[in-house]
């Protein structure tokens, strides 16, 4: 308790229920805190912690062969972010989705690009355009193995 001298006598002013300024705005401001780290928790997800989009692999072959380098694109029929996939030397492509592996669930239509050494596309120019692609693919829940054969 502490004591205070005033023109009118003495004051005490006992401390037990007043709480300072600072600690106050503190308390209040820790609710909107919290409220912005769970909609940045929300917002970004928890990476690879599961539940993921589904996968979507296969192997691009060209006249019967495995194609060894290039891309595929997915282009989503909704407003959805475009899928894509480096080919590996073997042929194999695993499609992302940003950093994420796998696309979100609907219909794609698949692209496919691969230059030549002098620079030329060694693809059918029927395969690299969206609009003349016949090359189509469903996702749904499950992983999708999709082989692409030009």
């Amino acid at each position: 308790m502490k004591y205070f001298d005033t023109p009118d006598g003495l004051v005490t002013l006992d401390h037990s229920d007043v709480r300072p300024a600072g600690r106050q705005r503190v308390q209040r401001f820790a609710w909107i805190r919290w409220l912005a780290w769970s909609w940045l928790v929300f917002l970004t997800g928890c990476g690879g912690c599961g539940g993921g989009l589904p996968g979507v692999t296969g192997a691009v072959t060209l006249n019967g062969a495995p194609l060894t380098n290039g891309t595929v694109q997915f282009h989503p029929t909704s407003r959805a972010a475009i899928g894509y996939a480096t080919i590996q030397s073997d042929g194999s492509y695993s499609a992302r989705t940003g950093n994420q592996e796998g696309l979100p669930a609907g219909d794609y239509i698949v692209t496919v690009h691969a230059n030549a050494d002098d620079g030329a596309s060694k693809i059918p120019p029927k395969y690299t355009d969206s609009k003349l692609s016949d090359k189509k693919v469903t996702v749904a829940d499950g992983d999708v193995d999709f082989n692409i054969d030009l």
